[in-house]
C-alpha cells in the first residue's frame, strides 16, 4: 500500500490535539458536515507514497521540521526569544509547508495548464484541440520544493511576531494552512494579486495551537498590537483567521474540541463556493520589444492566484500611517520591498542560467 507521508506534520497537528498525549483530535469532514471526536492523529492529512516512493523528499522535509521543532515549541510557550539560527529554520518551514500541501499541488497543476493552453492556442493544430487534454505534472511536489527553496529570499526580511489568541474561540487548522494576507494592499485598494510573498505590506499567519499563531509580517507596513511581539487576538480575529483555514482546505478542519460547531458549519458552508472555484488565473498583455532596427511582439503573461473572500481588518495589527500615502503600482515588480529587490534579481538570474544548462 505504501507509505503514510504526512502532508501536515504532525509536529503541527498535535498543537490541536484533543488529549494530554497528542494522540487524538476532532475532524470536520466538510462534505458531509460532520464532526469526529477522537480520531486518531497519525492517521490525518496523509497521503500513501504522497512524496515518492524513493522517501528522499519526505526526509527532507522530516529534516526541516526536525531543525524547526525547538522554535515552535518556543512560539508555543509564547516565547519569542529566538536566536537568529531557529527564526531561519522557521521561515524555511513555513515556506516548504506552504508547497507540500494537496491543494498547493492542485493549483500548481492549474497554473502550469492555463499557461501551457495558452501557449498552444497560438498553434493551428494544436488549438482546436486544447478541450480534449489535461496537464498533469510527473513529479508536482519535487517542482514546488525547489520553488519553495528559492522562496525563502522572499519572505528572510519579515518579521517574526506571536498571535496569543486570548479569546473563547479555538484556533482550527485546515489542510493548506499557511495563509498569505495583505492588509495593506487591500486598504489601499490594489486590484490585482495580493498573494506575493515579495510584495509590501506582505503577512504570513500560521496556526500552530489552538490559542498560539505564528505571524511573520513587513515591519515597514505595520505596527504590531501588543507588547514584545506578541499580538493579542479578539474572538473577531480568531473568527477571520479560522474562516481562511476553511476557505483553503480541501476536505477537513481539525480542532482541539466539538465546542463551536455551529460556527463551524457556518464557516464550512459560507466557503464552498469558493473551495470549488479555480484559484489561479492567467493576464496576458501585448508587448513590442525594439531590438537594433527590429521591433518584436510578444506577451507578457503574469499568472497568480485569487485571493480570499474575505475583509483583511484584524485588531492586531495596524496598518502605518506613514505608508498610507505611498505609490503604488502599476506591476507587481513595483510592489516588490526593496530590502529584497536585489536578492530577488539574482534568484531570477540563477534560474535563467539553470534553464539553460
Amino acid at each position: 500500500m505504501g507509505e503514510k507521508q504526512h502532508y501536515i506534520p504532525r509536529l503541527l497537528l498535535k498543537g490541536f490535539s484533543s488529549d494530554s498525549n497528542g494522540k487524538t483530535i476532532v475532524v470536520h469532514y466538510l462534505k458531509e458536515d460532520k464532526f469526529i471526536a477522537g480520531a486518531g492523529l497519525y492517521d490525518q492529512a496523509h497521503g500513501r507514497n504522497l512524496y515518492g516512493t524513493d522517501q528522499l523528499l519526505e526526509k527532507s522535509f522530516e529534516t526541516i521540521e526536525t531543525l524547526s521543532a525547538a522554535a515552535i515549541r518556543k512560539i508555543r510557550a509564547l516565547d519569542i526569544n529566538l536566536p537568529l539560527e531557529e527564526q531561519e529554520y522557521l521561515k524555511y518551514f513555513v515556506v516548504f509547508q506552504r508547497n507540500r500541501t494537496p491543494n498547493a499541488m492542485k493549483d500548481y497543476e492549474e497554473n502550469m495548464e492555463k499557461q501551457i493552453k495558452h501557449f498552444g492556442s497560438h498553434l493551428k493544430k494544436v488549438a482546436p484541440h486544447l478541450d480534449k487534454f489535461r496537464v498533469k505534472l510527473t513529479h508536482p511536489y519535487h517542482e514546488l520544493f525547489l520553488l519553495a527553496r528559492d522562496y525563502y529570499v522572499s519572505i528572510s526580511d519579515l518579521k517574526i511576531a506571536i498571535l496569543h489568541n486570548t479569546s473563547d474561540l479555538p484556533f482550527v487548522i485546515g489542510e493548506h494552512p499557511v495563509v498569505i494576507l495583505n492588509p495593506f494592499l487591500e486598504l489601499r485598494g490594489w486590484k490585482g494579486s495580493k498573494l506575493g510573498l515579495a510584495l509590501k505590506g506582505a503577512c504570513i499567519v500560521l496556526p500552530i495551537s489552538s490559542d498560539v499563531g505564528l505571524l511573520l509580517f513587513d515591519r515597514t507596513h505595520y505596527r504590531l498590537i501588543g507588547p514584545n511581539n506578541i499580538a493579542l487576538v479578539d474572538e473577531h480575529d480568531a473568527r477571520v483567521l479560522n474562516e481562511c483555514q476553511y476557505l483553503q482546505t480541501g476536505d477537513c478542519v481539525y480542532m482541539r474540541s466539538t465546542e463551536n460547531q455551529e460556527l463551524c458549519r457556518t464557516l464550512n458552508n459560507s466557503s464552498i463556493q469558493y473551495r470549488e472555484t479555480e484559484k489561479t488565473t492567467l493576464k496576458v498583455s501585448e508587448h513590442t520589444e525594439i531590438r537594433g532596427k527590429e521591433k518584436i511582439k510578444g506577451e507578457i503573461i503574469e499568472s497568480s492566484n485569487i485571493g480570499l473572500p474575505l475583509k483583511e481588518d484584524f485588531h492586531f495589527l495596524g496598518v502605518l500611517f506613514s505608508v498610507l500615502s505611498e505609490p503604488i503600482g502599476p506591476t507587481l515588480w513595483d510592489l516588490v520591498r526593496e530590502g529584497i529587490r536585489e536578492e530577488l534579481d539574482e534568484n531570477r538570474e540563477m534560474r535563467c542560467q539553470r534553464g539553460h544548462k
